[in-house]
């Protein structure tokens, strides 16, 4: 993958997992606890879903521009033992 387009860990509220934009979510960036940011290519014909933080097929239910919006709702719960991953997501 690509070097980060100005991606950050230290621009990012908590360590977690994030869609990469300038590729078009055929990646991914992780943050860990210490700030290092790790780069990852998602497999063939799929795409990171930033809900998820999974890569999912192609044309599956992911609008990778709206990943941005979704940044601090999943990774935020990687680190809270009783909030569920995928809780509900408002429709806006």
């Amino acid at each position: 993958i690509p070097e980060p387009c100005g991606f950050q860990c230290a621009n990012q509220k908590q360590p977690g997992f994030y869609a990469d934009l300038d590729f078009k979510c055929q990646g991914f960036r992780r943050c860990d606890p210490n700030g290092v940011l790790y780069s990852f290519l998602c497999p063939n014909t799929t795409i990171f879903n930033q809900i998820t933080l999974t890569c999912d097929p192609l044309g599956y239910n992911v609008d990778c521009s709206r990943s941005v919006g979704f940044y601090d709702f999943s990774n935020a719960r990687l680190y809270h033992e009783n909030w569920p991953l995928l809780g509900s997501i408002s429709a806006n």
